[in-house]
Formats: structure tokens, C-alpha cells, sequence
């Protein structure tokens, strides 16, 4: 028997043993069940997909890894319409999914907070021309007293 032979051998058994070898099962699992959680942010999200790639495939090609990183990525982000923005841009990169990803949510937050103020300051002149149509007290617009 070859040293080679043994030495090949001996090291398998460890990586069954005590390595990812067994376990990479139970990880690609985890994996493809991860979801963001509620109020989880995009870059814990990257680091806990990252994190689970690696110990899914570890003895993968770095395109591959990329691939499913990217892939997993997508889909633990369990927003359809984010989904279907992000693969739109073809991302390569995990980095790049999740800078993507960052952005997109970005733009989004900042259009639904200036739509919500848009209706709050129509919701404020509709109740003052209710009051003077009404004959009521008149409500003072936001900041410039009575109008």
C-alpha cells in the first residue's frame, strides 16, 4: 500500500469525521430554507448566505459559489418585486447582488416616505376645507399658523 494511498485515505476519514464533509448536506438544506428575517438588514443577510455557502460547498469552484451565492441570495430576500429587480441587472458577484440589492431598497424606502408625506399633507388640506365648508374651527396648515 502506497503512502499516498494512506495518507489520501487517513485525510477523508478525517474530513468525514470532523470537517464539513457530512455536514455540507445539513447546510445546502439550511441554505435553501434561509429567509430574510424581520428587521434583519441586507449585509447580515449577505454575511449569513456567504457564511452558508462556504460550509454547503466546501471543496467548490469560485464561479460556482458565486452562482449559488447569488442565486441563495435572491431568493432568502422573499420580496418578490426586489427579486424580480435585482435579477433583472444580472448580477455576477454576491457583492454585487447585494450592492444591488441595497440600492434598489434604498430608492424604494425613499419613494414610499415621500408619497406617505404627500398624502399626510393632502390628508391635512382635505380636513381644512371640510372645517370652512362646514362652518368649523379652521385648522392652521403645518408650520405657518392660521390659513
Amino acid at each position: 500500500m502506497s503512502t499516498k494511498k494512506t495518507t489520501d485515505e487517513l485525510e477523508n476519514l478525517l474530513q468525514t469525521r470532523f470537517g464539513t464533509a457530512k455536514r455540507a448536506v445539513s447546510f445546502q438544506a439550511k441554505l435553501r430554507a434561509r429567509r430574510r428575517m424581520e428587521n434583519e438588514t441586507l449585509q447580515e443577510l449577505h454575511r449569513d448566505i456567504s457564511r452558508l455557502v462556504q460550509l454547503a460547498h466546501p471543496n467548490e469552484t469560485s464561479s460556482f459559489l458565486a452562482h449559488v451565492g447569488v442565486t441563495s441570495f435572491i431568493v432568502a430576500l422573499n420580496d418578490g418585486d426586489l427579486e424580480f429587480e435585482i435579477l433583472k441587472l444580472e448580477p455576477q458577484t454576491l457583492p454585487d447582488t447585494v450592492s444591488h440589492a441595497i440600492r434598489l431598497e434604498s430608492l424604494v424606502e425613499s419613494v414610499r416616505s415621500r408619497s406617505h408625506a404627500a398624502a399626510d399633507k393632502a390628508g391635512r388640506r382635505v380636513q381644512r376645507q371640510r372645517s370652512i365648508i362646514m362652518g368649523g374651527p379652521r385648522i392652521p396648515k403645518t408650520g405657518s399658523g392660521y390659513g
